[in-house]
């Protein structure tokens, strides 16, 4: 698939084309979460604060696999189970990104809405930077997700508001409607930030060309 400069639109028409290709799969890890999810609450439900830890931990590791998939699909690498294998090995640095990021946003819609979507738009991509590059660690990725959308504020914020608009469609479709949403809007994130890391990016010959 071949990626122009990044867009907000162009990154939704990118995660709805990989979604056709890749919905089963992805969907199905999306429901062994949540199957998995269900029975560790049920087996655990005595005692809250270890039902909580471990659902946390499950969270993160299925997440970063999850994560992994999502950017293989962006790249037109076939998904195998190995893809999900390989994220979760960056699930240290995936849950890091997200814990931060995740309190920075928090903080953020405390003081205002604004500041939230501008947080929730600098450093939105970072778990996906952090299973992609593991590398850089947590922080790193933060770091380096703020420098990625550095002049994109308002088209991340646009991504933001039309990945909304996807999981509000999903919802009035059911609960089918709103798997296929999610991934759809997965999908979309992992584009924008191919997009704004290479230019013009072919994922099908994984050519990139870089913006000037």
């Amino acid at each position: 698939m071949n990626y122009g400069p990044f867009t907000a639109t162009g990154a939704i028409k990118a995660g709805w084309q990989l979604a056709k290709k890749n919905w089963i799969i992805l969907i199905g890890i999306i429901l062994g979460y949540v199957i998995i999810s269900c029975l560790v609450s049920f087996l655990l439900s005595s005692s809250q604060w270890l039902n909580q830890l471990v659902s946390i931990v499950i969270g993160a590791v299925f997440g970063a696999g999850y994560a992994k998939m999502c950017l293989d699909a962006n790249d037109e690498t076939e998904l195998t189970f190995s893809s999900f294998t390989e994220g979760v090995k960056s699930t240290v640095p995936y849950f890091v990104a997200n814990l931060l990021c995740g309190i920075m946003a928090m903080v953020g819609f405390c003081l205002f809405v604004i500041p939230g979507l501008w947080v929730m738009a600098r450093f939105g991509l970072a778990s996906y930077i952090a299973v992609d590059r593991p590398e850089l660690g947590g922080v790193g990725a933060l770091k380096e997700s703020f420098r990625l959308t550095k002049g994109n504020d308002i088209p991340m914020i646009g991504l933001i508001f039309l990945e909304l608009l996807v999981v509000v469609v999903g919802l009035i479709c059911l609960l089918v409607g709103a798997f296929y949403a999610a991934v759809v809007c997965t999908l979309a994130s992992v584009a924008a930030y191919r997009m704004l890391s290479y230019g013009s990016y072919d994922a099908g010959d994984a050519t990139i060309v870089k913006q000037q």
